[in-house]
């Protein structure tokens, strides 16, 4: 290329000397329609020297509204490893934002759409680069922090306020629309050693089933009462949700454990926002 040292090249040409003949290579093997690369550090990825895309399967969650596949592009094409992420999850009922980066060749996602065919697919986007993309996504005309807010409720005890995700269940939607009519505030009491539990003064539909409740989890009990777990325990119960982000230390001091009652108020709309 003329030059005397990488030093020299300029942006285009050292690209050129960095992805030549690794990078042809991948892109003939994205040309094999049957080329499934694994997700990860693959033994092809390995061998070119290369990791095109890499997913941790924990963040597949069965709440998760929106997914965003971005990648480089193959000669016109998503590479294979984007086949196989849409071949191993199913995504139906989601919403899927797909975009590339490309210097010149056009969005293209025809043939991965029929991996997902009841996702609902969003119109895809080429960018010259990332900066982009993030402005592009929070455009995005997308019902998705409405619903999570709709899969929240708030529960507060004293100062303490605790953010709760709900379950999807009759008996959430049942337990949803009593909370519509206003903040619920129920007396609790200790009980087993394990949860506190009060009366909700109403009757609810139940969806009990075998599980073993853990600190943070809100069960409904005989469709009647409303307990908040601070150990484990395993019975039949019905599971309205979980609290977020809150320690087994901190449960057993603001719910005083295997003390005196607590007066707990639920609720759909933040304690803040109402006031």
């Amino acid at each position: 290329m003329g030059a005397k040292n990488n030093d020299s090249l300029s942006e285009k040409q050292a690209i050129v000397k960095i992805y030549t003949p690794k990078y042809r290579k991948c892109g003939n093997s994205n040309l094999k329609n049957d080329s499934r690369p694994c997700m990860g550090a693959s033994a092809f990825l390995k061998s070119v020297d290369f990791r095109a895309f890499e997913i941790n399967v924990k963040t597949i969650a069965p709440t998760q509204k929106l997914y965003q596949s971005g990648h480089a592009i193959w000669w016109g094409r998503s590479p294979k490893i984007i086949h196989t992420f849409l071949e191993t999850y199913d995504l139906s009922g989601k919403t899927i934002a797909a975009f590339c980066t490309s210097g010149s060749s056009p969005h293209e996602d025809a043939s991965i759409r029929g991996y997902e065919p009841d996702a609902v697919w969003l119109k895809g986007r080429r960018f010259l680069g990332t900066s982009q993309v993030e402005d592009w996504v929070n455009s995005l005309d997308l019902p998705g922090a409405a619903e999570a807010e709709a899969d929240k409720m708030y529960i507060q005890i004293r100062n303490t306020v605790w953010t709760a995700v709900l379950e999807d269940n009759p008996s959430v939607t049942a337990w949803k629309e009593l909370l519509a009519k206003g903040p619920l505030t129920v007396d609790m009491s200790d009980y087993g050693g394990f949860e506190k539990v009060g009366s909700i003064g109403a009757n609810l539909t139940q969806s009990n089933r075998q599980i073993t409740a853990r600190p943070g989890d809100i069960i409904l009990y005989q469709g009647s009462s409303v307990t908040i777990y601070y150990d484990e325990n395993t019975c039949n119960f019905t599971l309205l949700g979980h609290i977020d982000g809150a320690t087994e230390d901190e449960l057993r001091e603001v719910l005083k454990a295997g003390g005196g009652n607590v007066s707990v108020t639920f609720s759909l709309k933040s304690p803040e926002a109402a006031e």
